[in-house]
């Protein structure tokens, strides 16, 4: 379902696009194991949930590096939309429970992926370009 492709997501940050495609992997994971056939998956389901929010916070913070080190001028408002997610993500974590339906974890799951990819696509593209054309300037 989640599916890394270069022609879409790859933006020519070596380090950036290596961490985005783990996101995938990670959201993969986390669908794989919603699909399985077995009884209660919650604390699974909740600590692939949680690997990926972690994972994410890690690449963030990279991407906030990078975008420092460039003077990047819409840093502000990418930081922004960054915390606005983790902590959504947050939340999620603090109100899900046992006793939550497979089907809210699989559209948090898929909230999470589709921003995700929105994200890349549209906020991490246009910083990519941006970083490229300043670390190119400096060759």
């Amino acid at each position: 379902m989640f599916t890394w492709s270069d022609e879409k997501y790859k933006l020519g940050l070596k380090s950036v696009d290596e961490q985005h495609m783990e996101l995938f992997n990670i959201a993969q994971d986390t669908f794989d194991l919603l699909n399985l056939e077995s009884g209660d998956k919650y604390h699974e389901i909740m600590a692939v949930f949680t690997k990926l929010k972690n994972y994410a916070e890690m690449h963030f913070a990279h991407e906030e590096d990078l975008m420092i080190q460039t003077n990047y001028p819409r840093f502000s408002a990418h930081y922004e939309i960054h915390h606005q997610f983790l902590e959504k993500v947050e939340g999620i974590l603090h109100d899900v429970n046992e006793e939550t339906d497979e089907k809210v974890l699989i559209n948090i799951l898929t909230f999470a992926v589709d921003w995700i990819t929105d994200h890349i696509l549209k906020d991490d593209k246009y910083m990519a370009e941006f970083i490229i054309l300043q670390t190119q300037g400096n060759d």
